[in-house]
């Protein structure tokens, strides 16, 4: 009752916030399906509790039919009358068990009221949510600011933005370090089990080739330890499930995978221009998760946004022009040129005044190719274990 109650203010403060942004719409999503989760898992021992209350009583009936049944028979038999006081007593016990019975099924039924009424609560909520996300998504094709080569646009850049920035950042990390600091078993269980993790795979590459699979991935033991522990918990946050994480860790989880996958990105590439792209684009990642969860002023996210888009445009243009001298080079050339589509997009989007699209083509872009990276790695991964295991334990 008190987290819904807590989830209805919430939702009543962002619709009064102007300046909602995504991730804040996200984290309130993640925090009803959390809520759900536990509510289904309620929901289901109340039901089965009920279910078997229902089945106690209806054998109870039986009984008290069967019982009715032999003492009309004694009743109407003159010489079976010796037996009614054991007849007596067995009523008493009937009567006695469907009382219990009764006794437990009414909290179990309030309860399951109950569960249903913040059911409800849930379902408003998310059409809520639902609508704010739909707002936001509209908001975000329109054109919501002045041009980046206005000096409209600058003017908003003021002493206050900046100050607001300032105190959010450190705001948040004075948080994080507030959870860190109450949340020391969590943090030193998972240490220890990434610890443990490490040492295995540092071990397990003495068990293969140094040709192998998973040779590369034993050779950086802690690394990948850090990716598969917190891609293990991002699919376990995926499926729902709750593991107690204060407010921001379930988002997160995800820079250490995206700080591993960077330190991983040459087992998946051989060429280094495809290594250097796919790093900068990991840690630009990185930086657009980090401003997202420390709540900085819309406009200080996108000046990040559109310089950094225009630093990878102006990458690939050099990239471009530097091979196009070589033939040989021309078909990566033209694949780096493909790419500038990306950041050309988002630069013209922010020339446009379209903001908020540029934000979200940004940070939407970004994060498909973290996925496509984080499955790939994990897909190398698990075909480096089943050679491992075979190689070991023949089948």
């Amino acid at each position: 009752s008190k987290q819904i109650e807590e989830l209805q203010w919430e939702a009543t403060a962002h619709v009064s916030n102007s300046n909602l942004t995504f991730h804040e719409i996200t984290l309130f999503e993640t925090e009803l399906v959390k809520l759900s989760a536990k509510l289904k898992h309620f929901n289901t021992s109340i039901n089965a509790n009920i279910e078997r209350l229902d089945d106690w009583y209806k054998e109870w009936l039986a009984k008290e039919k069967q019982y009715n049944a032999n003492f009309e028979q004694v009743e109407k038999n003159f010489e079976m009358q010796d037996s009614l006081p054991d007849f007596s007593s067995l009523q008493e016990v009937i009567v006695n068990g469907k009382g219990l019975i009764e006794e437990h099924l009414q909290p179990a039924l309030l309860a399951g009221y109950e569960a249903g009424n913040f059911q409800t609560q849930l379902y408003e909520l998310s059409d809520t949510a639902s609508g704010l996300l739909k707002e936001i998504q509209q908001t975000g094709i329109q054109q919501t600011s002045p041009s980046m080569l206005s000096p409209e646009f600058y003017q908003q850049v003021d002493r206050d933005q900046l100050i607001l920035g300032w105190e959010n950042v450190r705001l948040f990390f004075t948080y994080q370090w507030g959870y860190f600091t109450n949340n020391l078993i969590l943090v030193a269980a998972h240490l220890a089990i990434i610890l443990l993790l490490g040492f295995a795979i540092r071990f397990s590459g003495s068990l293969v080739a140094k040709n192998s699979n998973w040779y590369v991935f034993a050779s950086r033991p802690f690394v990948t330890s850090v990716f598969i522990f917190f891609t293990t918990i991002g699919m376990l946050k995926t499926l729902a499930v709750d593991l107690g994480y204060p407010p921001d860790w379930d988002i997160l989880i995800y820079l250490p995978i995206i700080i591993a996958a960077t330190m991983l990105i040459d087992k998946i590439f051989m060429t280094q221009w495809q290594i250097t792209l796919c790093s900068h684009l990991l840690i630009y990642s990185a930086i657009t998760l980090l401003l997202s969860v420390a709540g900085i002023p819309g406009v200080l996210l996108y000046l990040f946004v559109f310089y950094a888009s225009l630093l990878l445009l102006t990458y690939y243009l050099i990239l471009f022009i530097r091979r196009w001298a070589n033939p040989a080079d021309r078909k990566i050339t033209w694949a780096a040129l493909l790419w500038s589509v990306f950041p050309l997009i988002i630069i013209i989007a922010g020339v446009s005044g379209y903001d908020q699209l540029a934000v979200t083509i940004f940070s939407r872009s970004l994060w498909v190719i973290v996925a496509t990276i984080t499955i790939r790695l994990m897909l190398l991964i698990i075909s480096g274990v089943i050679e491992l295991v075979l190689n070991n334990v023949p089948w």
